[in-house]
């Protein structure tokens, strides 16, 4: 972002009557060069919070699977977990783990509505 700020202090008056076609060409160059940086910048800046978007939620299902299906699972708390009213949300996990990759705030949701209806603790978003 710096360099289109910059780029915007040195490539002069654009608008400035009897300005060469040659030097408007070469402002408007470098001024179309330091908005593609920019753009570049914001782009890379965007692809690195979506990582960490993804890697929480990957870490925040983890944290759920573990927890659910933890040594402290007992034959009760399975078969309560097979029953028929649990099947959605068990899918709603699936759902989450596939969405991962492609919506990871999406993953984020479906793992909280899980975590919430078993009563499980949930973090602050």
């Amino acid at each position: 972002m710096s360099e289109l700020i910059v780029a915007l202090n040195t490539v002069g008056d654009l608008t400035v009557s009897g300005i060469s076609t040659a030097t408007l060409e070469t402002r408007l160059h470098r001024l179309a060069a330091a908005v593609r940086a920019a753009v570049d910048e914001v782009e890379q800046v965007n692809d690195v919070t979506r990582l960490h978007h993804e890697v929480a939620s990957y870490c925040y299902l983890s944290a759920t699977v573990v927890e659910l299906f933890s040594a402290d699972l007992d034959e009760q708390t399975l078969r309560h977990l097979g029953e028929p009213e649990h099947q959605p949300r068990l899918e709603s996990l699936a759902t989450a783990r596939r969405a991962l990759a492609l919506e990871p705030l999406l993953s984020w949701s479906l793992i909280t509505t899980f975590r919430k209806q078993e009563n499980m603790h949930t973090p602050m978003q």
